[in-house]
């Protein structure tokens, strides 16, 4: 697939906003999932409120867009002053006939083996990048 993915940085500070940036070499579905300090997977990419998730081959694809409904803010969990997290992007052969909607529930926490029962289902059909990043607690280095 050609899977490239970033944010513009790996540290935020809490209340801050990311954006995940997505580039593929081929046409795929993509999908941005978030695992939480407290060891969870989100799927944030596909929701309710953005569901085309088609990567055009060599285009860039920011998630959230600029006049997007959704925002990604970074927050630290309750009483933590710094907390590490990840974004797990993912990119599907388009020739597959699966939907991320059909296997994952936007905005709704699992496990890791839960998330990983469901990924492996479709693992051979995908590429993935995991972007790390840590989030302080204002006044922290």
């Amino acid at each position: 697939m050609g899977l490239e993915a970033k944010t513009r940085g790996a540290l935020f500070k809490n209340g801050e906003r990311a954006v995940v940036e997505i580039k593929s070499v081929r046409e795929g579905k993509a999908a941005i999932f978030n695992i939480t300090a407290d060891d969870r997977v989100v799927m944030l990419f596909p929701n309710e409120l953005e569901k085309d998730n088609l990567l055009t081959k060599g285009k860039e694809f920011a998630f959230p867009e600029k006049n997007s409904k959704v925002e990604l803010i970074l927050q630290t969990l309750p009483g933590h002053k710094r907390d590490v997290e990840a974004f797990f992007v993912v990119a599907m052969d388009t020739g597959h006939p699966r939907e991320f909607l059909d296997l994952f529930t936007p905005a709704q926490p699992m496990s890791f083996s839960a998330f990983f029962r469901k990924y492996a289902e479709i693992a051979d059909f995908c590429e993935d990048v995991i972007l790390p990043y840590e989030i302080l607690e204002a006044g922290e280095r």
